[in-house]
């Protein structure tokens, strides 16, 4: 699932507006939705400060930009990230957060464009072409993704070869 904590919606409204018997918006809920977004704002904070002492680390921009992401602000961790990987271009995280981030924005030419952009770095991480796969499935590029998804399962089968399969399977039905 592309799902992640960052992409649970925030309360809109105080606890007194909402619905009793839903457990989706109950108030102990709201209480620790408000409470994580207050830790990934802080964080931000303090990862801002870790970068100001220390700019060139490639590992406080890549932390950075997944609590923008959590915050939903997909420009900015996208700068993060672009930044981490002009500092160190063999940090696969940034390029696989990056990754995440386009694929779920339904940017699909940028979401394979980074991945071809890894692929050049780190030519036998499988990671890379299941994600790959997955934009070329969203740009209806099927025949391109299941090339994608068998390099995948070829390099990794054992660790992405199930979400690679079933893309596989998605794009033979599309």
């Amino acid at each position: 699932s592309r799902q992640s904590r960052g992409n649970v919606p925030l309360p809109r409204q105080g606890i007194s507006g909402l619905q009793r018997g839903n457990p989706a918006r109950s108030p102990k809920r709201c209480l620790l939705l408000q409470s994580w977004y207050g830790l990934v704002v802080q964080a931000i904070k303090d990862f801002g400060d870790a970068i100001r002492r220390d700019p060139n680390n490639s590992l406080y921009y890549n932390r950075r930009g997944i609590a923008w992401y959590f915050k939903k602000d997909c420009g900015k961790a996208i700068n993060d990230f672009d930044y981490a990987i002009r500092l160190d271009p063999q940090n696969t995280y940034a390029y696989r957060r990056r990754s995440f981030v386009f694929l779920g924005k339904n940017d699909f030419d940028k979401a394979a464009k980074n991945c071809d952009e890894a692929i050049l770095h780190f030519p036998n991480d499988a990671f890379f072409y299941y994600q790959r796969g997955e934009a070329r499935l969203g740009k209806d590029e099927c025949a391109k993704a299941i090339e994608d998804y068998d390099e995948a399962i070829r390099l990794s089968p054992t660790g992405y070869a199930a979400f690679a399969f079933s893309g596989r399977g998605t794009a033979w039905l599309a």
